[in-house]
C-alpha cells in the first residue's frame, strides 16, 4: 500500500525511518479493519498435508482421492491453541471418540486412515450389495483449514470441505470456528451477542435474504423455496470480522439442497 509524509521536524534518520514504519503499519491495519474482510492470521504457521489414492483392491478396479490441507501454528507456545483447533473440530470428531490423548498431526493422520479404510469397507460393501456399482464407487474426499484473524484477535478456523460420494456431483461445505486465544474457548452466538442483540441480528438476517433474493418478506422467500418449514434462526457456523458477521447455511439447511451453501453477511 502507497504512503506517504512530510515532516517537518529535524529528526535523524533511523527514527524517521522507525516513524514512517510505525505510521504504514498502522495505515495497513486500519484499512484492513475497513474492509471488514476475514483476513489471514499474523501468526507464523504451518500446515499438515495428506494426499492419497486408495484403491478398492489390487486390481485398482475404483479408488478414492483424498486430500487435506490443515494449518497450524507454528510456534511451540501456540501448541495449546492447536490442540483447541483440533478438538473443535467436528470432521475429525465423527471418525474418533477422543482427541485429548492425540498431538495435533496425530489426530489428523489418525483421522485419515480411518476415513479411507472406511472407504474400503463401505465400498466392497456396497459392491456385494449391487451389481454394476463399481462406477459408482470412485469417491473423493476434500479439506483444506485456514487460521484467520477474526474481530478482536479471535482465531477463526475456516475450513472448506468437499465430498463426493458416487453421486451426481459434490458436496461442498464451508464451516468456521471462532476460539477466544486467551481461554481457548469456542465461542457461540451466546458468548458474543445478547438476547436482544441475537433477536435484532434474526430480523437482519431476514432482511438480508429478502434483498439476496429479491423478496419483500418472509412470504415471498418461502414461496421461492427459502424457510418453507423452519422459522428464521441464526446458524451456530458463523465468523465474526470487526464490521461483520456471516452465517453459514449449509446446502438443504434453509433452501433446497440445489440451491447449495447460502452465507448471509449482516454488518455489525
Amino acid at each position: 500500500m502507497p504512503f506517504s509524509a512530510t515532516f517537518a521536524i529535524d529528526m535523524n534518520t533511523n527514527t524517521l525511518r522507525i516513524l514512517v514504519a510505525v505510521a504504514a503499519i498502522c495505515t495497513t491495519l486500519a484499512c484492513s479493519q475497513k474492509t471488514g474482510k476475514l483476513l489471514p492470521t499474523d501468526l507464523p504457521t504451518d500446515s499438515v498435508s495428506i494426499d492419497t489414492l486408495v484403491y478398492l483392491d489390487a486390481n485398482r478396479t475404483a479408488k478414492q482421492t483424498f486430500h487435506i490441507g490443515y494449518q497450524l501454528f507454528a510456534d511451540s507456545a501456540m501448541a495449546a491453541a492447536n490442540s483447541a483447533v483440533i478438538a473443535s473440530d467436528s470432521t475429525l470428531l465423527d471418525y474418533q471418540d477422543s482427541l485429548s490423548l492425540l498431538s495435533p498431526r496425530q489426530a489428523i493422520a489418525t483421522f485419515a486412515k480411518k476415513y479411507c479404510d472406511d472407504y474400503r469397507q463401505y465400498a466392497n460393501l456396497i459392491r456385494a450389495q449391487e451389481r454394476d456399482s463399481l462406477s459408482r464407487l470412485n469417491w473423493d474426499f476434500s479439506l483444506d483449514s485456514k487460521l484467520m484473524r477474526g474481530r478482536d484477535g479471535n482465531i477463526v478456523v475456516l475450513q472448506q470441505l468437499r465430498v463426493f460420494e458416487g453421486g451426481l456431483s459434490a458436496t461442498e461445505y464451508t464451516f468456521a470456528r471462532n476460539i477466544e486465544p486467551k481461554s481457548l474457548k469456542l465461542l457461540s452466538l451466546n458468548d458474543l451477542f445478547t438476547a436482544d442483540d441475537r433477536k435484532d441480528l434474526t430480523a437482519d438476517f431476514v432482511r438480508q435474504l429478502t434483498g439476496m433474493y429479491d423478496c419483500d418478506g418472509l412470504d415471498q422467500l418461502r414461496q421461492k423455496g427459502i424457510l418453507v418449514d423452519t422459522e428464521p434462526y441464526l446458524s451456530g457456523n458463523f465468523y465474526i470480522t470487526d464490521r461483520n458477521i456471516t452465517f453459514i447455511y449449509a446446502p438443504g439447511e434453509i433452501a433446497l439442497a440445489a440451491e447449495g451453501e447460502i452465507q448471509v453477511t449482516i454488518e455489525l
